[in-house]
């Protein structure tokens, strides 16, 4: 394979000096950065040559939470809170139901064609295995596709009813379907981590014997609402962050998405454990919760990253990012809280860091994986270009990505993606769709608001 050379472009590398370039270059060889610094660097005979004039060359982004299957229900419910106990019978749930393997398959892949436009090259993705029914094998199929860097959580309940009991395995059932995807799915871009949806929809039983399963690693849904501390309290008599701390699951291999109620107590346990988290913050603004204290946590020593998640029904990661940073100032109700340079951070190198990625992506570093993307500077939105860092953050959309690498392999060259047939995916997206939208009673046609009238 020829080496990958740009040369001229802005280098924003995320190193430990956060050092940026203003006219500097990255070279690639096989699936690692082997230079990065200023001028142009000299270029082989073989070598594949990318002019970075104009450009950005940033880390990809790293998103440290979302579900990225649901991509095919996105719009078909009404926007709701997420309440503790959850019905089987409500829209989104009705629709859960009749998504099997394929759906799965085709509502991930979809979602996974977005996160490229975005400049993402390290996602995480979580479903709950359903007894009976495949869905982590689409939406894992869907994973080895797309050629991104995938951690992947199968998200098993066994005590709630957002699930039909019907669908509910064992725990011995649970350790060994996530020991059948693991062993079927994990390698090369891809690593499966177990994962119990959240305190409410699992038994400590299942807790445990799945942290044993991913050997330290795990994910979780926590304190995402007021009235789920207030469920662990009632259930314990103590708070979440303790009860897993009593069950021996917190550590370096844990990460927490939603860390948003907590006290000071369960902050220092969180720390202390080595704990990580992600922050969601367009997605918590859809369902109708409190923004994480982000800073408070950092300055804890918690690794945290940003997610997408679902419900947010967009994969615009530069969206993400710019509501993150204005969300800590909004809760501080003070504009020097947080900088652009502290986003990108979160965006990038610290994301990599709660997956526990951060000493091979994140950054761009001689022996670090190529994971990068080409931002086009010379769009209206971006420019004039002196403050093109924070504009980056304040400004940036995924229309300005031109090209995009994981691993050393481009996924996406000139805006187009070059693996995979986007115009079939999004096709076999709307097929499935409508069929489920048909299984459950949602007729045909774009669903309106309550109180508009759709005329056939």
């Amino acid at each position: 394979m020829p080496r990958t050379v740009i040369n001229n472009g802005l280098i924003i590398t995320m190193d430990p000096h956060r050092t940026v370039y203003a006219a500097g270059h990255v070279v690639v060889d096989g699936d690692a950065i082997t230079q990065v610094g200023p001028g142009a660097a000299a270029i082989g005979r073989d070598d594949l040559v990318l002019d970075g004039t104009g450009c950005a060359i940033l880390p990809g982004f790293v998103n440290t939470h979302h579900h990225l299957a649901s991509t095919l229900l996105r719009g078909m419910a009404p926007d709701r809170p997420l309440r503790v106990q959850a019905s089987t019978e409500s829209p989104s749930m009705r629709l859960h139901r009749v998504q099997d393997e394929e759906e799965c398959y085709a509502g991930a892949l979809l979602g996974l064609v977005e996160l490229t436009r975005s400049g993402v090259t390290t996602t995480t993705d979580s479903q709950s295995p359903w007894k009976g029914m495949r869905k982590n094998d689409g939406s894992l199929r869907a994973a080895n596709e797309s050629g991104l860097r995938v951690v992947y959580s199968p998200a098993f309940v066994n005590r709630t009813e957002m699930v039909p009991s019907a669908h509910h395995f064992t725990v011995a059932e649970a350790v060994a379907e996530f020991d059948r995807l693991a062993a079927t799915w994990s390698g090369g871009m891809v690593t499966v981590i177990p994962e119990v949806m959240s305190l409410p929809r699992g038994t400590d039983e299942l807790i445990r014997s799945l942290a044993r399963a991913g050997n330290g690693r795990m994910a979780m849904h926590l304190t995402y609402s007021a009235e789920f501390a207030e469920w662990a309290q009632k259930e314990y008599g103590h708070t979440a962050i303790e009860h897993l701390d009593r069950l021996g699951v917190l550590g370096q291999g844990f990460l927490g998405a939603h860390p948003i109620y907590l006290s000071d107590r369960e902050v220092q346990i969180y720390a202390d454990r080595g704990a990580a988290g992600a922050y969601c913050a367009v997605s918590n603004m859809l369902i109708g919760v409190g923004h994480l204290p982000l800073m408070r946590m950092r300055e804890a020593g918690i690794r945290m990253g940003l997610g997408l998640d679902y419900p947010n029904h967009a994969h615009n990661f530069f969206e993400t990012i710019k509501m993150s940073l204005l969300s800590q100032k909004q809760l501080a109700l003070d504009a020097s809280i947080g900088d652009p340079g502290d986003a990108l951070a979160w965006a990038t190198i610290d994301g990599a860091a709660a997956l526990g990625l951060a000493e091979q992506t994140g950054s761009l570093e001689p022996g670090k994986l190529a994971d990068l993307q080409v931002v086009d500077l010379q769009r209206a939105h971006l420019w004039p270009p002196t403050g093109v860092l924070s504009l980056l953050v304040y400004a940036g959309s995924p229309d300005a990505v031109r090209d995009v690498m994981a691993g050393g392999r481009w996924l996406m060259r000139d805006r187009q993606l070059v693996h995979l047939d986007e115009a079939a995916v999004m096709a076999h997206a709307a097929a499935l769709q409508q069929r489920m939208a048909e299984a459950v009673g949602i007729p045909p046609g774009p669903v309106v608001p309550n109180g508009w009238t759709l005329s056939r």
